[in-house]
């Protein structure tokens, strides 16, 4: 497991994502569809933590960056590093992807959250040791945007599952797998 030392102890890196039965997350820039349930698990989950996302998930958050959370927005335009960004309802950090996992290895913060999209997923993934999946019984035909096949992987392993829940007729159950 890749752990990063810690003045208070280790940094853990998870993903938190919302995938369909072909780990579909998105079509053309948005997710896929909006549970209640998700995104309350969701921001119990992260408030206070450090959130990790590229420009386009940034992009599609309808108020900016999320609340009482530090937001760092990964993009290929930010090739001088790192730099701090205003944005009318806060203030976030932009930064190249090189940036970014040097930041994470220097993190104060004791747990980060990767949390899309498709790309930062496939590159971070190989830094997570826990992924937080909520699993939507439902194939998507329409999508553009997958998080990798875990059930196809050897490194990951499903270590607890909820119940189904059900939201709208659309079935769900959250997940956690670690490496």
């Amino acid at each position: 497991m890749l752990y990063f030392l810690h003045l208070k102890g280790e940094i853990m890196i998870a993903a938190v994502v919302a995938a369909d039965e072909n780990f579909a997350i998105g079509n053309r820039g948005d997710m896929l569809v909006s549970i209640r349930g998700d995104l309350k698990m969701f921001r119990e989950l992260t408030t206070g933590h450090t959130v990790v996302m590229g420009r386009k998930t940034f992009d599609a958050l309808p108020f900016g960056p999320l609340p009482k959370r530090r937001n760092i927005v990964i993009s290929s335009k930010a090739q001088d590093g790192m730099q701090e960004a205003e944005h009318k309802n806060g203030r976030y950090t932009l930064c190249s992807l090189e940036k970014a996992k040097e930041m994470l290895s220097s993190c104060g913060d004791e747990t980060i959250f990767v949390i899309g999209g498709g790309v930062i997923y496939r590159e971070l993934l190989p830094w997570c040791q826990r992924i937080y999946l909520t699993k939507i019984h439902k194939a998507f035909e329409k999508a553009d945007t997958y998080f990798p096949n875990i059930d196809a992987m050897d490194a990951w392993r499903m270590t607890s599952c909820s119940d189904v829940q059900c939201e709208n007729g659309l079935e769900y159950q959250f997940c956690i797998y670690e490496k």
